[in-house]
């Protein structure tokens, strides 16, 4: 019945039960001690039969194990360390990977909105040119239509007075004719007249004279 001394010696295990000369021999062997030697000295420690020297070698075995799990336990750690530092290393590598990525379509899209601006923009300025050449062109035809028709009117308007001038000389004319005629037609009467008169005049002197004389 060494249930406190296993736990004092080897610190590996709690039993709540009994211990057997077999679960000590199967600690013994798990530190690592060969199987005559977990053999015998499991026998001798359920015997509580150990002397000084056996107590001596299983803390030296102990403290050696110990020593070995402290290595396993850096080990471990170093590995551990190694791991993790591995990760953050990647961890930082695919972070800028991934920043330089950003970065790069960042760039990319910049440049191809930059591109689809400069597009859009001369475009636009393309069609301004073209409405501006075409409003110049519409406005210098609606000037040769209102040139023509000012040209069209002004035809007119000289056809309309050389016409009006025309039927003013004509009229002038006719008007000029008649006065003339008139005229003419007026002398012929006072000629008529007054050759009427010198007669009548000559015969009343005469008839005067006669009477006179009588």
């Amino acid at each position: 019945m060494q249930e406190s001394s296993l736990q004092s010696v080897g610190s590996v295990q709690v039993f709540s039960g009994h211990v057997t000369e077999d679960i000590i021999y199967q600690e013994f062997v798990k530190m690592g001690m060969q199987d005559f030697v977990a053999n015998d000295l499991s026998k001798r420690y359920y015997r509580n039969e150990l002397t000084y020297k056996d107590i001596e070698y299983l803390e030296n075995n102990f403290n050696f194990r110990f020593e070995k799990l402290e290595e396993k336990i850096d080990g471990v750690e170093k590995r551990l360390e190694d791991r993790i530092n591995s990760v953050e290393s990647n961890l930082n590598l695919k972070i800028e990977m991934t920043e330089r990525s950003l970065k790069s379509e960042i760039t990319s899209v910049r440049i191809e909105l930059d591109n689809k601006i400069d597009n859009v923009e001369n475009n636009l300025n393309a069609k301004i040119d073209n409405v501006r050449s075409e409003l110049k062109s519409d406005i210098k035809d609606l000037d040769n239509k209102i040139d023509t028709k000012f040209n069209e009117l002004d035809n007119k308007i000289d056809t309309k007075f050389n016409s009006l001038d025309n039927k003013i000389d004509l009229n002038k004319m006719e008007l000029d004719n008649k006065i003339d005629k008139t005229a003419s037609e007026l002398k012929s009467t006072l000629k008529v007249h007054n050759w009427m008169l010198g007669t009548i005049i000559t015969i009343c002197v005469g008839i005067l004279l006669t009477l006179i004389f009588k």
